[in-house]
């Protein structure tokens, strides 16, 4: 006689339970809770004079290795094997496994070895000593080869490295951040970005369903959340630290967008790449034109002019031009400054200037020198002055310095640590985030980033040579004998050896020497990445510069002693003054950024575009998300000429400089000053 103990319903009902976890192949994992603790809870479930019955070996393997086992639902809760109904006390052990195993995290995804798919065993027999026999059902199940694994302990641990990397994608990269790049690619702006395209649309499918189980279940869990990771994880691999992925890190960690996918493209794209177009996305247009509009401002206030002298208040003239007619020209004067500029002159701070000089005069003319021609300027207004301003200060005027420079070359290279006098300097300044290289040969020897020391010639200041230290839209290179320079012949040369941008471009190059030669060098055209531009070539001899004028190199715009014309007015000839007033920044409880003084002369006209504004006018809560967007408005917006437009010299307050004036006053006494800050 063979007698049934009572199991093959709970038996019957896990094998149900575990089939319909394992048709759809889909991962199972296992919680972290130990096979020590599952097998006790089992057999403390049982009623007491039932427990010695259910201790069995077979039980307790399968219980060990599977009874931890889970899948996540819809909603990504936990359903165990033990989610069963079952007849009599047998309720009450699936019930309190199903409520352990349920309540516990995910430990691991579920595998095993290819020999050891069936777990457990169906039954068995025992011949008891009076010969009956007994069959003993035990929990058994033969999983599906899709949970096969012939390295169980390494693919195990790589899914647990997948699912807590997509649960870091998923906190570290932004939605945002996503349909950026998407942007970038459907623009053909990101160098093989098409390559990724299929993986940020599903990463981005992801992003937005779990930002949906977050907002439209509040009851969702953290540990519903990891469970998402990891049913997601098998699916999907994580990307963040991919190229794609560090672009997106980049992204939304706030950095520069610029940055960002120059930083990328120095990952992915050869040395010879050239960006198409400028790193501004549709999005992030309407963003920008939404903020500006929702700030209270319109179109008009980003349309700009040359302001004239009504623009400046009345408190903030520091001098202005009194006398109705020109002042007579004396041209035996003029002749011989322009021969000899005075050697002589009284040398007075500007402060003292200011304070001392000019209450009492009646006339005043700068000794416009090449030295200045950096130092050119002009002061723009808002066309509709009853916009209010998004600059951060509140009388909306800005300026712009020759070559739509915030600073001369001299003010980057001591910005930057360089050193800024010397026998002999040459200044490499550019406008984007290109990679310029200056280049200086003599005597068998060359100064470049290189081999940055020769001769007692430096290299002190190189920038955007490596994207990782960042990258500047005012970089400076700058060369330097600070002591003396060889008896040699130069050549001087700029090469690019990194294009990324299309924007701004161009470059300019400063000469100068201790005994005050000045020359300036202007390139305006776009450097392909290799292309290499001969400056000049020069002599030095005992300190003194001999320029060569081949036909082969840039011709200056600037030289000593001769007069060039620029902005309408002749250098090394006396310039009447119009005005003299502060920068904008700092007009009355103004106190923003650096403090600037501009001299405007009486026949000065830019000449090329103005910019009608800097980022560093711009309010921070505006520029704050919108920075690109602002940047590249700074460099497209045309500013209107205004008949008498003010324009002339400015001077930071920060830097050293000089000038030579001369006054007059109401007794026509004429005195001659060299002013310097």
């Amino acid at each position: 006689m063979i007698t049934t103990i009572d199991f093959r319903d709970i038996q019957a009902a896990c094998v149900k339970q575990l089939d319909n976890m394992c048709k759809d192949k889909q991962p199972l994992f296992v919680v972290d809770v130990s096979g020590d603790v599952l097998w006790q809870t089992y057999l403390d479930a049982f009623p007491a004079h039932e427990r010695q019955a259910h201790n069995c070996n077979a039980c307790r393997q399968f219980i060990k290795k599977a009874g931890g086992l889970v899948k996540p639902d819809e909603n990504y809760n936990l359903i165990s094997m033990w989610n069963v109904t079952v007849p009599g006390y047998l309720q009450g052990v699936v019930d309190k496994l199903n409520a352990l195993v349920t309540g516990a995290r995910i430990r691991d995804t579920f595998l095993l070895s290819r020999s050891e798919l069936t777990v457990g065993h169906a039954s068995d027999l025992q011949r008891l000593e009076d010969g009956t026999t007994i069959k003993w059902h035990h929990l058994y199940y033969k999983f599906p080869t899709a949970y096969a694994s012939d390295d169980v302990n390494g693919s195990q641990s790589d899914a647990r490295n997948k699912a807590a990397g997509l649960k870091r994608d998923l906190e570290e990269i932004s939605i945002d951040s996503v349909n950026t790049v998407l942007e970038l690619i459907d623009q053909g702006a990101l160098y093989r970005g098409i390559e990724f395209k299929p993986l940020l649309t599903k990463f981005l499918a992801l992003q937005e369903t779990n930002r949906q189980n977050r907002l439209c279940n509040p009851n969702f869990t953290e540990e519903q959340y990891k469970t998402f990771c990891w049913a997601m994880s098998a699916k999907f691999s994580h990307i963040r630290n991919t190229a794609i992925g560090t672009l997106l890190t980049d992204i939304s960690e706030g950095r520069d967008l610029d940055k960002a996918i120059t930083s990328y493209e120095s990952k992915v794209a050869p040395e010879n790449y050239r960006r198409p177009t400028a790193i501004v996305t549709e999005s992030m247009k309407t963003r920008a034109r939404a903020d500006f509009l929702a700030m209270g401002f319109s179109q008009s206030s980003l349309e700009r002019r040359q302001a004239t002298i009504d623009d400046v208040p009345i408190d903030q003239w520091l001098y202005v031009d009194r006398l109705p007619t020109t002042i007579e020209t004396d041209f035996f004067d003029n002749i011989l400054v322009e021969a000899n500029p005075p050697t002589t002159p009284q040398s007075i701070s500007f402060s003292e200037f200011l304070s001392s000089v000019v209450p009492h005069i009646t006339s005043m003319e700068i000794l416009f020198e090449d030295g200045l021609i950096n130092n050119l300027v002009t002061m723009t207004a808002p066309v509709d002055t009853d916009t209010p301003s998004f600059f951060q200060w509140p009388n909306g005027m800005g300026w712009s310095y020759n070559n739509q420079l915030a600073d001369s070359s001299r003010q980057r290279v001591k910005a930057a640590g360089g050193k800024v006098d010397g026998a002999l300097c040459c200044r490499l300044m550019w406008y984007n985030t290109d990679d310029l290289d200056l280049h200086l040969q003599f005597n068998g020897n060359i100064i470049y980033y290189g081999d940055k020391k020769a001769c007692g010639g430096e290299l002190d200041v190189d920038a955007n040579a490596n994207s990782s230290y960042g990258l500047t839209n005012t970089p400076v290179e700058n060369i330097v004998f600070a002591n003396k320079a060889p008896n040699a012949e130069y050549l001087l040369f700029v090469n690019q050896f990194k294009r990324r941008s299309s924007v701004d471009i161009g470059f300019q190059v400063d000469i100068e020497t201790e005994g005050g030669q000045f020359y300036t060098f202007t390139y305006k055209t776009l450097m392909p990445t290799g292309k290499t531009v001969n400056v000049a070539r020069f002599s030095m001899v005992n300190g003194v510069l001999k320029l060569d004028t081949d036909s082969d190199f840039l011709k200056p715009s600037s030289a000593t002693g001769r007069s060039l014309t620029t902005w309408g007015i002749g250098t090394n000839q006396w310039q009447k003054v119009r005005l003299i007033t502060t920068s904008p920044n700092h007009w009355g409880d103004t106190q923003h950024g650096n403090l600037h003084f501009f001299i405007f002369l009486d026949k000065a006209v830019p000449e090329g575009p103005i910019r009608p504004f800097f980022n560093e006018f711009i309010r921070a809560d505006l520029l704050r998300d919108h920075k690109r967007v602002f940047e590249l408005l700074g460099s497209m917006i045309p500013v209107s000429s205004t008949p008498n437009g003010l324009a002339g010299l400015g001077f930071s307050s920060t830097t050293r400089a000089s000038f030579t004036c001369r006054v007059g006053d109401s007794s026509t006494r004429r005195r001659t000053f060299k002013v310097t800050f």
